[in-house]
């Protein structure tokens, strides 16, 4: 019966690298998205809350009136580059998908014929695992990596009122 643990191994191998690529490429980076929107809101929102009371009065009110002259950066060509590299990166993983996927169902199936294991008992094991496996991602993602707090707001604040300090003519007369 070595046949069939050497397929069970290899079966589980190709279902589960499978479910890791395509779910990275779907629900994760969909998560990762969110993510990202989420903690900048946290930030913007915990700045605006508390640099009027740690800022004075004078530099709130030229932060202010000055607020609408800041322009967002132009981030067209490293979007563009990203979105390129992004769409290599997916190329080659569903290469490597495929290549996994041939390579790993032929040698299950070639062992099936060669040593007559059951291949449903086979099947249905690793499909279970399969689930499980897929339900402990999906949980740990939605439920505790997407609320995980990484950003240490109180350094972006120091941050974001140091640059306005030290460009602000204003702020230097």
């Amino acid at each position: 019966m070595l046949s069939f643990e050497l397929s069970n191994i290899i079966l589980s191998v190709v279902l589960i690298s499978s479910f890791i690529i395509i779910f990275f490429f779907t629900y994760a980076s969909f998560v990762e998205k969110n993510i990202v929107k989420n903690r900048c809101k946290t930030i913007v929102e915990d700045l605006t809350g508390t640099v009027k009371h740690i800022i004075p009065p004078e530099y709130l009110k030229y932060i202010q009136d000055n607020i609408s002259n800041i322009k967002p950066p132009d981030l067209i060509e490293e979007d563009k580059d990203v979105n390129e590299n992004n769409n290599l990166l997916m190329k080659k993983s569903i290469k490597i998908l495929l290549v996994i996927l041939c390579i790993g169902f032929s040698t299950v199936f070639i062992l099936h014929r060669i040593y007559k294991f059951p291949l449903k008992q086979l099947l249905i094991t690793n499909l279970i695992t399969l689930l499980f496996l897929a339900l402990t991602e999906f949980s740990f993602l939605t439920f505790f990596a997407q609320n995980y707090i990484t950003i240490d707001s109180n350094f972006i604040k120091y941050k974001i009122i140091d640059v306005i300090v030290k460009s602000s003519s204003y702020l230097q007369n």
